[in-house]
């Protein structure tokens, strides 16, 4: 199994790292959702309308500087394996 499968399977995405990088290990935001999932959509909708609205372009450069690293060092860690792997 991959790298990548093994994060699916734990759940680990690139969106949950950057909200657990933004958030914080001490605010618990899946339990938030678990128990209020239409207040915390209705807030992130809310949240992003505004902060779309004022940082929008910074937004899109830093998210997609975010993901072009996040799959730069998951393609090195595919091409390291595969590089030092027995091949036969």
């Amino acid at each position: 199994m991959t790298d990548l499968e093994d994060s699916r399977d734990r759940g680990d995405q690139p969106s949950q790292n950057l909200v657990d990088e933004i958030a914080g290990s001490q605010v618990d935001w899946r339990g938030a959702v678990r128990k209020h999932p239409i207040p915390t959509l209705a807030l992130a909708t809310l949240g992003g309308f505004f902060l779309g609205r004022r940082y929008g372009w910074q937004l899109i450069e830093d998210v997609s500087a975010y993901v072009a690293e996040e799959l730069v060092n998951q393609l090195q860690g595919a091409l390291e394996g595969g590089l030092s792997g027995d091949r036969r």
